[in-house]
């Protein structure tokens, strides 16, 4: 296993495990909740799934240019249940992708507009999934939904 999977693979899990936490709290209902002017809750999710399967194409060819991001999912995720099984199978992917790097893979550059090492685009891709967080905190609570321990301590 490479250094960054070793570091910072922990973190990346519980960073992760706020999303399952923020499924518990909602129902297949809930996801078509949004705030004036705003996308829907299920759009929101469909998008920051959308991201982490750009993530994971940036970490197998080296190169993320976000003129070419659409934020979508394959098709509509009208349940709970369908997000569930997309985040593990995205996630499951991505943790394969930075697993299966050498140790001197990690510092390969990935091209963005500018140029960073793989181990700085993973950081990034977290600092995604903590936007995306943030996010989902305002939703929440406009529904009355409650945050998780984890969420608090984290997001606020």
């Amino acid at each position: 296993m490479n250094s960054l999977m070793t570091t910072y693979f922990e973190v990346l899990h519980e960073t992760e495990a706020i999303r399952g936490q923020i499924l518990d709290s909602l129902n297949d209902a809930d996801l078509a909740f949004s705030l004036p002017n705003n996308p829907t809750l299920r759009e929101l999710f469909e998008e920051m799934g959308a991201i982490e399967a750009f993530y994971s194409e940036s970490f197998k060819t080296l190169r993320q240019d976000w003129a070419t991001f659409r934020p979508t999912a394959p098709h509509p995720m009208t349940s709970i249940a369908a997000l569930r099984a997309w985040f593990a199978a995205l996630d499951g992917e991505l943790h394969s992708l930075l697993m299966g790097f050498s140790e001197s893979d990690l510092d390969k550059i990935v091209e963005r507009g500018f140029s960073l090492p793989v181990r700085v685009q993973a950081g990034i891709y977290r600092e995604a999934l903590l936007i995306f967080y943030g996010k989902l905190s305002v939703y929440l609570k406009a529904m009355g939904k409650p945050l998780s321990e984890q969420m608090q301590g984290w997001i606020g």
